[in-house]
Order: C-alpha cells, then sequence, then structure tokens
C-alpha cells in the first residue's frame, strides 16, 4: 500500500507542474500584451491629442487674422417706399375693389 502513495503524488505532480509552467508562462505573455497594447493605446491617444490642438491653433490664428484685417463693408441695403396713407386707409381702398 505505500509503494501507491509515492506513485500517485508523482503522478499528481507530472501533471500538475507542467499546467502551472504553462499557466505562467500563458500570464506572462498576457501581460507583455496587455503593457504593449496600453503603450500603444497612449501613443494614439497622445497624437489624436496633439493633432487637435495644432488644429485649434490653426483655426485660432485664422480667427484672430480675419478680426485684425480690415473689416468687410456690406452693400447698402435698398429702402423699401413707405406706404402712402394709413393703414385704415389701405384697408378701406382695398374693400372698395370690385371681387374677380
Amino acid at each position: 500500500m505505500f509503494p501507491v502513495f509515492p506513485f500517485l503524488a508523482g503522478l499528481l505532480a507530472g501533471a500538475a507542474i507542467p499546467g502551472l509552467i504553462r499557466k505562467t508562462k500563458i500570464n506572462a505573455r498576457l501581460e507583455e500584451t496587455t503593457v504593449r497594447a496600453r503603450e500603444k493605446l497612449r501613443a494614439a491617444a497622445a497624437g489624436s491629442l496633439k493633432a487637435v490642438q495644432q488644429k485649434s491653433a490653426q483655426w485660432q490664428d485664422q480667427i484672430l487674422s480675419d478680426a485684425n484685417a480690415a473689416p468687410v463693408q456690406q452693400p447698402a441695403r435698398k429702402m423699401r417706399k413707405a406706404p402712402s396713407g394709413s393703414k385704415a386707409q389701405h384697408a378701406a381702398s382695398r374693400s372698395k375693389k370690385a371681387p374677380v
């Protein structure tokens, strides 16, 4: 009966140790992949932020240069001729016309 215990202990150790080794290798690879993904994401976010800042600065320069430029004169608006008489006279003249 005693020779069975060392055999079972060896069998369990033989089954468990490669699984643990594989698990630690997988965890190490997963950690490396996670770190690389974080670095790429951080670089992409920084690049996007830099592009937004540059475009914002360009628009700000453009707005400031447009504000400092000579103001563009708008063409004069044509004034409509004021109606002669009061509104009451106008309404009365409309009602006197014969229907069509």
